[in-house]
C-alpha cells in the first residue's frame, strides 16, 4: 500500500514538475500574442493615425454628400409638387370665375323667367276678364 501511496506522489510530483518547466512557454506565448493584440489595436506611427483621420473624413465626408443628395431630391420633388399645386390653384379660380359668371348669367335667365311669368299672369288676368 505505501508503493502504491508512494508511486501516486511520484507521479504527481513529476507532472508538477513538467507543468513548472511549460509554465515559462506558456506565459511567453501568452504575451506574445497580448502584445500582437495590443499592436494591431493602436496605430504605431504617426502615418498611421494620419491615414487613420484622413479616412475618417473621407467616410465622413460621403456620408455628408449622400445626405446633401438626398435633400436635393427631398427639394427638387418639393419644388415639383408647388408647381403642381399653383397650376392647380390656378385652375381652380379659373373654374370659380366661370362658375361665378354662370351663376350670373342664371340670375339674369332667372330674373328673365320671373318677368315672363308676370307678363303671362298679366295676359292670362287680361283674357280672362
Amino acid at each position: 500500500m505505501i508503493e502504491t501511496v508512494m508511486s501516486f506522489a511520484l507521479g504527481f510530483l513529476l507532472a508538477s514538475l513538467a507543468a513548472l518547466l511549460m509554465l515559462p512557454v506558456l506565459n511567453r506565448r501568452a504575451a506574445r500574442l497580448a502584445r500582437r493584440r495590443i499592436d494591431g489595436l493602436f496605430p504605431l506611427s504617426m502615418q498611421e493615425i494620419a491615414a487613420e483621420r484622413d479616412a475618417l473624413r473621407a467616410e465622413f465626408a460621403v456620408a455628408e454628400r449622400r445626405m446633401e443628395r438626398k435633400v436635393e431630391a427631398a427639394r427638387s420633388g418639393r419644388h415639383t409638387d408647388m408647381e403642381t399645386v399653383g397650376a392647380k390653384l390656378l385652375e381652380i379660380a379659373a373654374l370659380q370665375r366661370e362658375v361665378e359668371g354662370r351663376d350670373a348669367a342664371l340670375g339674369g335667365r332667372k330674373v328673365e323667367i320671373e318677368e315672363a311669368h308676370a307678363r303671362i299672369a298679366g295676359l292670362d288676368r287680361d283674357l280672362g276678364s
